[in-house]
């Protein structure tokens, strides 16, 4: 199936079949919704030599602070805004670049 779609109404791009790319095995019941709702879904092999650690810079405080893949913000976390962020194989090397670990955030009344 063919679609179109556009934020800016400046594009010619046509999205020619939906799928959704997993790094991990889905269950009988999630491949048969997505089979019965006619959507691909491949799997590629997670390349676990990419370092994985997110170091991020605050924007607001410039506290430089490092998300592992299970943190609560991890996913939320875009490296690349600001200078100094990368991302980094090991904890150690993380701390080594000034990084402290993410803490969990327990909300406005803990």
């Amino acid at each position: 199936m063919a679609s179109s779609f556009c934020r800016t109404g400046r594009c010619t791009s046509t999205i020619q079949s939906w799928g959704n790319v997993w790094t991990t095995e889905l269950s009988e019941t999630a491949q048969a919704v997505a089979d019965d709702l006619k959507i691909r879904v491949d799997k590629i092999e997670l390349d676990k030599n990419y370092p994985m650690i997110k170091c991020n810079v605050n924007k607001v405080t410039s506290e430089k602070i490092y998300h592992l893949p299970i943190d609560q913000q991890y996913d939320k976390i875009l490296i690349g805004d600001e200078q100094g962020e990368c991302y980094a194989a090991t904890t150690k090397e993380a701390e080594k670049q000034g990084f402290r670990r993410a803490w969990k955030y327990r909300g406005p009344n803990e």
